[in-house]
C-alpha cells in the first residue's frame, strides 16, 4: 500500500484562481472532475451531470452560489468542493466534499481547498445557535488514500467506518416468507410521503442520524434512477401503517461505466414496533428477487460497521460479503481568532 505524506505547504502555483458556481453550465465541469478522480482512485461511484444537477437544484443545508468553490489554472477547472451542514445526533456537523483532478494533485490545491472550505463553514457556524458541539466532517472511501492522509495531517480523525457489501449472484436466492400480519403493497405516488417518513423514523435511533429536509425528499423524487416499482414496502395490516421497507435502485450510469448488472439496496429499515420478527430479512430478500426479475445479476449495499441492530450479521447471513469500506473523519470546529 502506498504511504501518502501530503505536502504541508499551500500551493503557490502560478495562475491558480478561485470562483463560485456559475449555474447549470458548470454541472458538466463538476461531473467530469469527479469522474476522473473516481477512476484514478479506483472508486466505483459515478458522478453524472444529472446527479450534480439534482443536488444543486434541490440544495439541502447549503447555498450552491457560495458553498461550491472551483479551483482553476489559467481558466481550466482542476478541483472543486461543496460545503454544507447538518444537525446530527444533537451536534452540528459542517461537511466538506469534493475532488482534485488527478493530474493536479500533490501541488497544494487540495489543502488550499480544504482550508478555504473550513473558513466558509466557520462563517456558517457563527450564524447557528450557541450551546451545541460543532465538528468539521468529511467522508472518504478508504481507497482515496491521498485524501485521507491530507485530512489526517490537518487534524481530522476517523470516527466511524462503513462497509460496501456485495452479493455476487442472484440466481440462488432463498425464499423468505413475510411474517404474519404484514403485506407487501406497491409503492404508489400517494404513499411516497408515508414511506419516506417511516424510513426517517426507523433511522432516528441510528448513529449519525440527520433529520432530513424537504429538499432531501425532492432530491429523492428527482433522481434519474428513481423507480418505486423496485421498492418492497411492508404494511402492518392491523394498523394500516408502513412497518418496513427496502428501497432498491438500478444505477444505470454506474452499470454502463463498469459493464455490469448490479442493483443496489439503497435503504433497508424496519420501524421499532415491528423489529425482531424477521421482517427485515423478508424485505431484503424480496428486494433481491425484484432486482433479479429486472435483469440484475448481483446486488450491493452499504452498512455501518458498528450498527447495533445486527444489520451486518443479517447481510452476511443472506450472502453479502465486504468489498470496500469508507470512513467519516472529523475534528472539532474552532473559530478563528
Amino acid at each position: 500500500m502506498t504511504t501518502f505524506v501530503p505536502e504541508r505547504s499551500i500551493s503557490i502555483l502560478p495562475h491558480l484562481s478561485w470562483r463560485h458556481l456559475r449555474g447549470p453550465a458548470d454541472y458538466r465541469v463538476l461531473a467530469n472532475i469527479g469522474q476522473r478522480a473516481n477512476l484514478a482512485d479506483h472508486v466505483e461511484d459515478v458522478e453524472t451531470i444529472e446527479s450534480i444537477a439534482n443536488e444543486m437544484e434541490h440544495p439541502a443545508n447549503f447555498d450552491p452560489r457560495v458553498d461550491v468553490l472551483i479551483a482553476e489554472i489559467e481558466s481550466r477547472p482542476v478541483a472543486w468542493q461543496r460545503t454544507a451542514w447538518r444537525l446530527q445526533d444533537g451536534q452540528y456537523h459542517y461537511k466538506l466534499a469534493g475532488y482534485v483532478s488527478p493530474g493536479w494533485r500533490r501541488r497544494g490545491i487540495g489543502r488550499a481547498l480544504l482550508r478555504r472550505g473550513e473558513h466558509r463553514l466557520r462563517v456558517v457556524a457563527a450564524s447557528h445557535p450557541a450551546g451545541f458541539e460543532r465538528f468539521l466532517s468529511a467522508y472518504s472511501p478508504a481507497a482515496r488514500e491521498g485524501k485521507v492522509a491530507l485530512f489526517q495531517s490537518e487534524g481530522y480523525r476517523p470516527i466511524r467506518h462503513f462497509y460496501t457489501m456485495l452479493r455476487n449472484r442472484l440466481d440462488d436466492l432463498p425464499l423468505v416468507a413475510l411474517p404474519a400480519g404484514f403485506e407487501l403493497r406497491p409503492a404508489r405516488p400517494e404513499h411516497l410521503r408515508a414511506i419516506w417518513e417511516a424510513n426517517e423514523e426507523a433511522f432516528r435511533d441510528h448513529w449519525g442520524n440527520t433529520p432530513l429536509t424537504e429538499a432531501d425528499f425532492e432530491q429523492l423524487l428527482a433522481q434519474t434512477d428513481f423507480n418505486p416499482s423496485l421498492w418492497q414496502v411492508a404494511w402492518h395490516q392491523a394498523s394500516g401503517q408502513v412497518a418496513g421497507l427496502s428501497l432498491n435502485v438500478i444505477p444505470a450510469a454506474a452499470n454502463r461505466a463498469h459493464q455490469r448488472l448490479r442493483g443496489v439496496v439503497d435503504k433497508l429499515s424496519v420501524r421499532k414496533p415491528w423489529r425482531q420478527h424477521g421482517l427485515g430479512r423478508a424485505l431484503l430478500v424480496a428486494g433481491l428477487h425484484a432486482l433479479r426479475e429486472r435483469g440484475q445479476t448481483e446486488a450491493e449495499l452499504g452498512v455501518d460497521s458498528e450498527n447495533l441492530s445486527g444489520a451486518l450479521r443479517l447481510y452476511e447471513s443472506v450472502g453479502f460479503r465486504q468489498i470496500d469500506h469508507g470512513m467519516v473523519l472529523t475534528k472539532p470546529l474552532e473559530f478563528e481568532r
